[in-house]
Formats: structure tokens, C-alpha cells, sequence
């Protein structure tokens, strides 16, 4: 998903909600890019975060390095997250883990202000690649893999993912998303048991109509587009789920769990839980 610069600043406000409720079941919290507030981004030390502040998934995005090994990291560049330069693409799987991927401390990256202090600087990040998240995984958690093929297509990459997922052990509790559909129906032609998720940042026309026909299982949309709170229902009714990014207000975390949402994204995947339970 993109760099997060307050995108639920959009969000309806209360009037707007409060007369659609079609919540059945707890809605789930899903840290984006693991706990990504409180620690370096894409991560395992954001992931173990996530998993400690009691996060139902955690949300990571991947690239292909040049030897074809699929790694952990938002951007196509190294610049912003850790202390190296150079392009994911051009680099080995070797020559990323020379560096250290502590640049996107939450307090840094997302402005949301951190109690904690600054990072350890003596702790060392290194770039994990997909099987050693699907590896960690714990058995009461989900992922949701977002393969990142826009501007950069990487050739490949829905089948090696597709792969990799597949015989993981735990592809029953993975999910994968795109804002790439195209490599979506590749990783369906390779993995048709894969759920997927259609992510998109556009307010879409019918989009229950368009998810189904992509073959996907879920609905990933903006904060945004829930200023038209009958998509929801209209996915539901399509047998489609809605996981919604990117949250961190509280009272908006609330409100789309009025409106039924089964999954929020979020930076702080303690304080949305924090916000439900309250």
C-alpha cells in the first residue's frame, strides 16, 4: 500500500455510519506492515510487535531481488527504510542484507509521535524474505501478502509467490492482495485455492460485481470509499469480505465496525484493539 500519509483523514463522520449496521462477527485487526507505529516497518521485530499486541493478520508487501528471491519491503529502493541505497530489483538477496532496515521507525514514518523512544540502535534488521515470514507465522494468525508489481511488473513473481505460498504449510490463513490485478489472475491461474484481495484506491462503481469477477474473495479498499457505506453490504451479499485500509483513529476504527467491516488495516494494531475493546 502507499507510504501512509493520514488516509483516513477522508473517513465518514458519525451520521453517516451509525444508521448501517451490519455487523455479524468481531471485526479483525490486521497490522500493516506489522506493528509499523511502534517498529521499523516490514519487519520481524514489527511482525513479533503485532503478534504481541494481539493483531488478528499482519500485512507485508513483497519485491524480487535480482536472484529472484522474493523479500519483505515496501519501496522499489532501499533509500527510505534502512541505511543503504539502490534498487530491490538490482540487488541480490546477499547484497540487501548488508544493510540494516531500522530507517522507518514508526515515530518517523507514520508522525503518530512513539512513547517508546527511539529504536534500538543496536538492534539490527535484516530484510526477511516471504518464507521466513510464512515460517514465523504464528498458528492464530493470518498474512496478507501484497505483491508490489506496479510501476515494476516482475516478470514471475504471482508464480513464485503462488509457489512459495502453497507449500508453506499455512496458505489456509494467507491471503494475497495486489493493486496489480493482472497479477492477480496470475497467482489464481497458478494457486486457484489461494484467497485473494483486490486492493484499490479508487472509489469503484458495483465493486462487489468487479471483485467477484476477478476471482477474488475480499474487497480491499480505501478508507475513502466508505463514504459510500453500502458497498459493504453489497460485498456481503456477494459472499465477498471487505478489509479495509489504513486506520489508526480510534473513533474511525469504531465506526467501521459499525458498518460491518471485517477487517481493518492499521499502523497500531494495539490501540485498535485498545479501540474496539472500549
Amino acid at each position: 500500500m502507499p507510504p501512509r500519509t493520514g488516509q483516513d483523514r477522508s473517513f465518514p463522520g458519525d451520521a453517516s455510519l451509525v444508521t448501517h449496521r451490519w455487523c455479524t462477527d468481531s471485526m479483525e485487526i490486521w497490522a500493516h506492515r506489522g506493528a509499523s507505529a511502534e517498529a521499523p516497518e516490514n519487519t520481524m521485530s514489527a511482525f513479533r510487535l503485532a503478534a504481541e499486541q494481539g493483531a488478528d493478520a499482519i500485512e507485508f508487501d513483497v519485491h524480487r531481488t535480482a536472484d529472484g528471491e522474493l523479500v519483505v519491503i515496501h519501496d522499489e529502493t532501499i533509500d527510505r527504510t534502512s541505511n543503504g541505497r539502490g534498487v530491490v530489483a538490482d540487488l541480490t538477496l546477499e547484497q540487501l542484507r548488508r544493510y540494516s532496515y531500522d530507517a522507518s521507525h514508526g515515530s518517523v514514518a507514520h508522525g503518530l509521535g512513539n512513547e517508546h523512544g527511539p529504536w534500538n540502535e543496536h538492534e539490527r534488521e535484516s530484510i526477511p524474505t516471504l518464507e521466513e515470514v510464512l515460517e514465523w507465522l504464528p498458528a492464530d494468525m493470518q498474512a496478507n501478502v501484497e505483491l508490489k508489481t506496479l510501476p515494476t511488473f516482475y516478470p514471475g513473481i504471482a508464480a513464485r509467490a503462488a509457489d512459495i505460498i502453497t507449500v508453506s504449510g499455512v496458505s489456509d490463513r494467507v491471503w494475497v492482495s495486489s493493486f496489480n490485478h493482472h497479477t492477480l489472475a496470475e497467482v489464481r491461474a497458478q494457486a486457484p485455492q489461494l484467497r485473494l484481495g483486490v486492493l484499490t484506491g479508487a472509489h469503484l462503481w458495483r465493486p462487489a460485481d468487479y471483485v467477484s469477477s476477478c476471482g477474488a474473495a475480499a474487497y480491499h479498499p480505501s478508507a475513502a470509499s466508505l463514504q459510500t457505506p453500502e458497498i459493504v453490504a453489497e460485498c456481503h451479499g456477494a459472499g465477498l469480505r471487505v478489509h479495509v485500509w489504513t486506520l489508526d483513529d480510534p473513533e474511525h476504527i469504531r465506526l467501521a465496525e459499525a458498518l460491518g467491516v471485517d477487517a481493518v488495516i492499521t499502523n497500531a494494531p494495539g490501540a485498535a484493539r485498545a479501540a474496539l475493546r472500549g
